[in-house]
C-alpha cells in the first residue's frame, strides 16, 4: 500500500514539476527568440537606411559599391527607375534565383500597401520590415521603397539572407527540449532515492 502511494506520489510530482519546467522554458525560449529577431530587423534596418540615403541624394550607383555591401552583408540589392533595373548582376550568391526573391519581395511588400500604383510625388513609399521564403527553405528579411516624382519613378529593394537566424533558432528549440527532459528526469528520480534511503534507514533502525 505504500509503495502504491508512493507511485502515485511519485507520478503526481512528476507531473507537476515537468509543468511548470516546461511553462518556464517556453517563456524563456519565446522571450530570447523575440529578442534576437528584434536585433536581426534593428541590424538590417540600419544597413536599409545606409543604402536609401545615398538611394535618395545620388545619381548613380557603382558595381564595386553594390558588390562590396551585397558580400559583407549578405544583401540582395535591385534598384529601378521607370521600371528598368539597374545592370548589376548581383554579387551574393542566394540559394534561390534573384529574380524570383524580387518577385516574392514585391508580392509582400504589396500587402503593406507599397506599389508604384499607389505611390505618389507627395512622400515616398516604403514597406516595414517583412521575411519571404525563398524555394531551398531560404530566409529573408526585405524592406522596399519607392519615390515618385512628376517625371519618373524609382525603387529600392534590398534583401538579407538570415537563414542562418533560422538555424539558430532550430538548434535552441532542440536545447531547451533536452533541457525540460533533462530536468523532468532529474526531478523525478529525487523522491524516488529519498524513498529508497528513508526505506534503508528504517529497516536499519528495526534490525
Amino acid at each position: 500500500m505504500f509503495r502504491t502511494l508512493q507511485k502515485k506520489l511519485t507520478f503526481l510530482y512528476t507531473i507537476t514539476t515537468g509543468t511548470i519546467l516546461t511553462v518556464i522554458l517556453i517563456v524563456c525560449f519565446f522571450y530570447m527568440k523575440t529578442s534576437v529577431e528584434s536585433r536581426y530587423q534593428s541590424q538590417f534596418s540600419d544597413l536599409f537606411f545606409t543604402i536609401s540615403n545615398r538611394f535618395r541624394t545620388e545619381t548613380f550607383f557603382t558595381d564595386s559599391w553594390l558588390s562590396q555591401m551585397e558580400l559583407d552583408n549578405k544583401l540582395l540589392i535591385r534598384i529601378e527607375e521607370n521600371g528598368t533595373a539597374l545592370q548589376f548582376p548581383g554579387a551574393f550568391p542566394a540559394e534561390t534565383d534573384r529574380n524570383l526573391l524580387f518577385e516574392m519581395a514585391e508580392k509582400e511588400a504589396s500587402t503593406d500597401g507599397v506599389t508604384l500604383q499607389a505611390s505618389t510625388s507627395l512622400s515616398p513609399l516604403q514597406s516595414s520590415v517583412f521575411q519571404i521564403k525563398g524555394a531551398h527553405n531560404d530566409t529573408y528579411l526585405g524592406i522596399y521603397l519607392i519615390e515618385t516624382t512628376v517625371f519618373h519613378h524609382k525603387s529600392l529593394l534590398v534583401l538579407q539572407d538570415v537563414t542562418s537566424l533560422s538555424s539558430q533558432l532550430t538548434w535552441q528549440i532542440f536545447f531547451f527540449l533536452l533541457a525540460d527532459l533533462a530536468g523532468i528526469f532529474f526531478h523525478n528520480h529525487i523522491p524516488s532515492y529519498r524513498a529508497q534511503a528513508g526505506t534503508q534507514s528504517e529497516k536499519h533502525c528495526f534490525h
